[in-house]
């Protein structure tokens, strides 16, 4: 056995969900390892899975920080539109990130 007893098992803390990160020191921004930011690094705007996944198929898949569909476009001199075609397209062809 390890030593734990049903005292010591129920005097730890329950897991509450997403544990913050390791130290301040390490992650300034308090975020959670393994969960990526959900607003527009550039304009702050809330990010839907769309251009996650745009930005992802575009910039970096193992990306942790996105541009929203309007400051991705302005990136590649794009339209909107252009950026929805081309997400029509990566689902076409079974893209994963665009389930």
């Amino acid at each position: 056995m390890s030593g734990m007893t049903d005292e010591s098992i129920g005097a730890r803390r329950p897991f509450t969900g997403a544990e913050p990160a390791v130290s301040a020191a390490g992650n300034p921004q308090g975020r959670v390892l393994g969960c990526f930011d959900e607003h527009c690094r550039q304009c702050g705007r809330v990010l839907t899975p769309l251009e996650i996944a745009l930005h992802r198929k575009l910039v970096n898949r193992g990306a942790t920080e996105f541009l929203c569909k309007t400051c991705l476009a302005r990136l590649y001199k794009l339209t909107e539109a252009d950026l929805d075609r081309m997400a029509q397209v990566f689902k076409a062809q079974g893209c994963t990130l665009f389930l």
